[in-house]
């Protein structure tokens, strides 16, 4: 299926060869943001799993020390507000809210390696662009 080199294309094709330079910000900001809203809502809530957004936004600009930097603050951020959010006693292993929080925690560090992935891979196809261009003049 051919597609037509349209803007949108273009777009796409730009950002998926260049690193966005500002996005490292704009990816803290969001763990900032998603943190503090997860210790704010009540325990039912868990926020935390939507905390594999900020890393899409990290990873674009990327940045792969950033990413993991992020996953492990995220990680921990996602055990540290149950700890406190938790009424004393209630703590047990199956304990739903504790799985969730175990499910969204397994979900960061899958989603975090494959977006890894991702970047070793464009920064490949990179190399291999540049060396073709450079052979090519």
């Amino acid at each position: 299926m051919n597609v037509p080199n349209t803007d949108a294309r273009s777009m796409l094709d730009y950002c998926l060869r260049r690193p966005v330079r500002f996005a490292g910000s704009p990816a803290i900001l969001l763990s900032l943001i998603l943190v503090f809203t997860d210790w704010m809502t009540w325990i039912d809530l868990n926020v935390s799993i939507v905390y594999a957004l900020p890393l899409v936004v990290a990873a674009a600009a990327r940045d792969r020390q950033l990413l993991w930097i992020l996953a492990v603050f995220l990680v921990l951020s996602t055990f540290a507000v149950y700890s406190v959010q938790i009424p004393s006693g209630i703590f047990a292993m199956a304990e739903p809210r504790f799985v969730n929080r175990v499910l969204a925690a397994v979900n960061l560090v899958f989603s975090t390696g494959l977006l890894h992935l991702w970047i070793l891979a464009i920064d490949k196809l990179d190399a291999q662009r540049r060396l073709s261009h450079e052979q090519n003049e």
